[in-house]
């Protein structure tokens, strides 16, 4: 279960990636659940037949929303069903994963590596 702080509209976008994550396999089931807005944390979690359930916050630090989400998880029917993984941030290949990307798109439009700037911003906590 790949979770979110939530905002209007990231519902959508929130269930697009975990359509692509089910569809590469190797999970039985693959959703994605907001702990503000649609589609609710309690919801999803409730319908998920899988055990254990593991939930990749979908956040760039272990911070206060983090910590939000720890403690909803706690208070869910049958909480020892869920393993709350670190968020993606902490993972130390996120940066070469992004800096890849941003190579691959950059090449694909003629634009020369030494030329660009990347500033990479996030909400914080």
């Amino acid at each position: 279960m790949l979770c979110a702080h939530g905002s209007p509209g990231s519902g959508e976008t929130l269930a697009l990636r975990a359509a692509a994550l089910g569809a590469r396999g190797g999970f039985a089931e693959a959703a994605g659940a907001l702990l503000y807005g649609r589609p609710r944390l309690e919801e999803v979690a409730a319908r998920l037949g899988g055990e254990p359930v593991q939930v990749v916050p979908l956040f760039l630090s272990a911070g206060h929303t983090f910590r939000a989400l720890k403690a909803r998880l706690a208070d869910l029917p049958r909480p020892k069903r869920f393993h709350l993984c670190q968020p993606l941030g902490a993972n130390r290949g996120l940066a070469a994963g992004l800096l890849g990307a941003v190579c691959a798109a950059a090449s694909r439009r003629g634009w020369p590596e030494s030329e660009l700037a990347l500033v990479l911003v996030a909400h914080g906590s």
